[in-house]
């Protein structure tokens, strides 16, 4: 090796060379000599940083994800409306795809079909990120205008097939013209296409149960199952009663959902639990700053709990941070008829919240 590289750029360097060289060559023709020539090691030197091929492509995946997630966050955070963030975002990856087209071989190829089942699973979460981040958009679009409801599943689904079909097509004419241009004119044709649509006629939904005060939600089982969780934290959010707080706990921290969240009015927190875990607490728009009491000395914190206890009015809340679960407390606020929900956190520490009916 020419040069020094700590393990997660050589893993990057070598995800990165893997995508060059699936810009002008099939996906079943990629092998690990290639790759590990073209960087200047030796294929040992290549499987002490991925196992196999597999591994290779699926590093490809994941880097895409968060480069695309990052692309989609940077236009969140602007705050404009739906359709001009949508429109941004769409320009930006229209971009990332221009400068590596290896990118849409790969989705497109054999391994989309589940040739590796790994990969395959991988493509298919990327889709599905695609689909749910285009119907949260299209909800808030929709918000922004003012319009009637309409098939949100189906008019993510049409995008995400508007989408690769004009991918696919200038692949298929060997990058002959501008990507960006393609795709806007797509994007503008489906957005008419969706002014026609007439407002989907529903009957008076079921309203769903309203969730704990504080509720955890573990979304790494839904993402193992190649479903993007958006839309089930988002529904875990509507939930939640006057006050509450959603936990989210996730493999990675996800950017774009941090910014949208932020783009609602949502004072979100998150932090690094180690082991590639991370927990984003979601309070609901109505609760007010969670007092933190970890640098009080015993009995303080427990004292001051009480205190709001003692004078929240009806229908009111308040959450807090310990430094320890306060499994001494919880019977005194029962016994003053305050409801409460506690959690303990990685570091030992706690979060409470109170709340009277």
């Amino acid at each position: 090796m020419n040069e020094y590289l700590s393990t997660d750029q050589r893993r990057r360097q070598i995800a990165s060379v893997a995508l060059d060289l699936l810009a002008n060559q099939p996906v079943a023709a990629l092998t690990t000599r290639q790759i590990a020539e073209r960087i200047g090691v030796s294929q040992p030197a290549l499987f002490r940083h991925f196992a196999n091929r597999e591994a290779i492509l699926l590093a490809v995946l994941d880097h895409a994800r968060s480069d695309l997630a990052d692309l989609l966050e940077t236009e969140l955070r602007k705050g404009q409306p739906a359709a001009a963030t949508m429109a941004a975002f769409v320009a930006a990856m229209a971009h990332y795809v221009s400068q590596h087209p290896g990118l849409p071989r790969l989705l497109f190829a054999d391994v989309a079909e589940g040739s590796e089942p790994t990969v395959h699973a991988a493509v298919l979460a990327m889709q599905s990120r695609q689909h749910a981040v285009i119907k949260t958009l299209l909800q808030l679009r929709l918000a922004d205008a003012e319009r009637p409801a309409i098939d949100l599943d189906a008019a993510a689904a049409l995008w995400v097939a508007l989408l690769q079909g004009t991918i696919l097509q200038w692949q298929l004419a060997e990058r002959s013209h501008p990507l960006a241009t393609a795709l806007d004119r797509a994007l503008q044709l489906w957005w008419a296409g969706l002014a026609t649509l007439p407002a989907t006629v529903r009957d008076t939904p079921h309203k769903p149960a309203v969730l704990p005060a504080l509720f955890v939600l573990d979304v790494r089982p839904i993402l193992a199952s190649g479903v993007d969780p958006l839309q089930s934290i988002l529904g875990h959010l509507d939930r939640l009663p006057a006050g509450g707080i959603l936990k989210v706990i996730a493999p990675f921290r996800p950017k774009p959902l941090l910014a949208l969240l932020a783009g609602r009015g949502h004072a979100v927190r998150d932090a690094d639990a180690g082991g590639n875990v991370w927990h984003i607490e979601i309070p609901s728009l109505s609760s007010s700053l969670i007092e933190d009491l970890r640098d009080l000395e015993a009995p303080l914190p427990l004292e001051r709990v009480l205190t709001v206890a003692q004078q929240l009015p009806p229908a009111a809340s308040q959450a807090f941070r310990l430094p320890r679960l306060p499994t001494l407390l919880l019977p005194h606020l029962a016994a003053r008829g305050v409801e409460h929900f506690a959690l303990q956190e990685p570091d030992s520490t706690a979060l409470l919240w109170i709340g009277r009916p």
